[in-house]
């Protein structure tokens, strides 16, 4: 994932890095069913919340360190691996729609 991202910056890198873990996560089989099928409210609570998976947002985005920005970014990929949109081409554009702006300089 790294090398995915590593020459973009700002909202193409932020884009990018979303779509690509989301993309890692579905392509590991015991992850994919993990998040479909057996996943629990406190696994949800703990990965939203864990400072280690925020520093790893944080590092393949590319933002500032923030610990709520972090999290933010761990809670766009949660979603989107909990609730996948059918089309991951119209994934992308709801994230350059929605997530992009705000990392926009």
């Amino acid at each position: 994932m790294t090398r995915a991202v590593a020459h973009l910056d700002g909202a193409e890198r932020v884009v990018e890095a979303i779509v690509t873990a989301v993309a890692a996560v579905r392509a590991d089989a015991t992850l994919s069913y993990w998040f479909a099928h057996t996943r629990t409210g406190d696994a949800d609570d703990y990965l939203a919340s864990s400072p280690d998976l925020s520093r790893v947002a944080t590092a393949l985005t590319g933002i500032a360190p923030d610990e709520a920005g972090g999290q933010w970014v761990v809670r766009v990929v949660l979603t989107l691996l909990a609730w996948p949109v059918a089309d991951t081409r119209m994934e992308r554009q709801m994230v350059q729609r929605f997530v992009a702006p705000a990392f926009d300089t």
